[in-house]
């Protein structure tokens, strides 16, 4: 081989040697960014662990961990949909605390959306204290829910909570009686 087939072959090696280089770079990239979100789901999931607690548990401690300061929960087909702020929520959780002294949620599936956790809950309790101007009826409720969290700054900053209140209610042992039948 003679030197001008050497030169002509040099900016081919030059072209091969920088895309090695950016390939590299780019798995080393692709590496640390795919360590980094694994890192965020697992926070993400240890604060919506640390939320669970303090609903089943009503442990003020946990709030400042868990919950921004102007946290938003929209209790999705009550009448007072929205809760604002952590002494609002620690009122709400005292307030089914106290209706449901044995109060238990747990997370049948939990999934991860970007800043967003998406949480399906099975709720178990004893009504044995009063649910507002409601007597204690002594049932046990069983009852599904579905929560999406929203972060931010590593913290929930909004929720919405979905329940099928009617089977709570029903299962309480009160009647959903039809409009035409009120009279």
């Amino acid at each position: 081989m003679n030197n001008h087939s050497l030169t002509n072959q040099r900016p081919l090696v030059n072209k091969l040697f920088l895309a090695g280089i950016i390939f590299i770079v780019f798995v080393l990239v692709f590496t640390i960014f795919q360590e980094a979100n694994a890192e965020s789901d697992n926070h993400l999931k240890k604060v919506a662990a640390k939320r669970m607690q303090f609903w089943n548990t009503g442990s003020v401690a946990l709030v400042e961990d868990v919950f921004t300061p102007d946290y938003k929960l929209h209790l999705v087909g009550r009448a007072d949909p929205e809760v604002i702020g952590t002494e609002s929520l620690i009122e709400i959780v005292n307030f089914y605390n106290t209706a449901y002294p044995d109060m238990n949620y747990v997370a049948d599936e939990v999934m991860i959306s970007g800043d967003r956790v998406i949480m399906r809950l099975n709720f178990t309790g004893t009504n044995t204290g009063p649910r507002g101007d409601m007597p204690p009826t002594g049932k046990i409720v069983n009852s599904k829910a579905l929560v999406i969290s929203q972060f931010k700054n590593g913290k929930i900053s909004e929720e919405w909570v979905y329940v099928n209140r009617a089977s709570v209610y029903r299962q309480l042992g009160y009647k959903l009686i039809p409009p035409s039948a009120q009279k």
